[in-house]
């Protein structure tokens, strides 16, 4: 029985510094387009199927305080649907989405997309989410390099999509 009160409370321990710390996966690219593009095909949310393999669809109004329909793309199950809140935006440069999983505290991930202006008419791209909830430390295990994996991806298909429209914008000119 003491066996068993000991491993309660080191599982309960475990759960509640999640509800304290997060972890964080991110990942960032300089792509060769304006940050005007790069900000016009992020929040092209429309067009994701034809580009994106991480967020394969988002749907909903894009303005702080409102919900949107995002699926993402999983492995062998093809994809999740989430309702994630827009946090905040600043136009042209960031915006911030939060999930949770089945309730608030349980597994939380606060997403920032950030488009930074470079020299020379590029862009700097980064994402960010940083996972907190009772379930952290269960869940980063098994997540966090697919997380990885799926934010590199995107950046990898944002900066080709970005970079051909903005060769076709220049083309058009």
């Amino acid at each position: 029985m003491l066996t068993f009160t000991i491993i309660a409370s080191v599982v309960v321990l475990i759960m509640l510094l999640g509800l304290f710390r997060n972890v964080s996966v991110d990942a960032e690219i300089e792509i060769d387009a304006p940050a005007e593009t790069v900000w016009e095909v992020l929040t092209g949310f429309s067009d994701y199927g034809e580009w994106n393999p991480f967020i394969i669809k988002a749907s909903g109004e894009f303005k702080a305080g409102t919900v949107m329909d995002v699926a993402i793309a999983v492995p062998v199950i093809r994809s999740m649907d989430f309702k994630l809140k827009t946090v905040s935006i600043d136009e042209g440069k960031a915006f911030v989405w939060l999930g949770t999983t089945i309730k608030p505290k349980i597994l939380d991930g606060l997403h920032t997309f950030n488009v930074e202006s470079l020299e020379d008419g590029r862009t700097r791209f980064s994402q960010e989410e940083k996972l907190s909830g009772l379930l952290l430390y269960f869940a980063v295990p098994f997540i966090k390099s697919q997380m990885q994996n799926n934010f590199n991806a995107m950046n990898a298909a944002l900066k080709t999509y970005a970079e051909q429209m903005s060769l076709q914008a220049k083309g058009d000119a």
